[in-house]
């Protein structure tokens, strides 16, 4: 496997210099494997809510609820096209419906929300029941 410590790329125009952080997830700072959670923890009380990174490729860190919520609800300043740190080649297979954007994502999931629904389930559920019992 590659190593993807040393990868850096530079950091974007649109990126604040005050928002860079020199972070790899992959070789946390001090004794991680005493306790990641700590580790974490340290890095979470010396940061930005979110901040970017030049390491793996270059992306954007955040370590908080708060913050990962409102990335996860606004597609449009953070797409979910790429998920995965280092990056997948532009050429590799996406893992949908995780790795796309609305309204694509939407149109993806409805089939797999539309099946899940809690009446679905409880009709399936109620099936299977009469099936076992005959």
């Amino acid at each position: 496997m590659a190593d993807t410590s040393s990868s850096f790329s530079l950091r974007p125009d649109h990126v604040p210099p005050a928002l860079v952080r020199d972070f790899d997830i992959f070789q946390l700072p001090g004794r991680p494997e005493a306790d990641p959670h700590l580790t974490l923890l340290a890095i979470q009380r010396d940061a930005p809510e979110i901040f970017w990174t030049s390491r793996n490729g270059g992306h954007w860190v955040a370590i908080r609820a708060e913050a990962i919520e409102d990335i996860l609800l606004d597609p449009r300043r953070f797409s979910s096209e790429c998920i995965l740190v280092p990056k997948k080649p532009p050429e590799a297979q996406r893992e949908l419906p995780i790795e796309c954007d609305p309204p694509r994502h939407t149109v993806i999931r409805r089939p797999l929300t539309m099946g899940l629904l809690p009446s679905v389930i409880d009709s399936k559920r109620a099936r299977s029941a009469r099936l076992r019992s005959n």
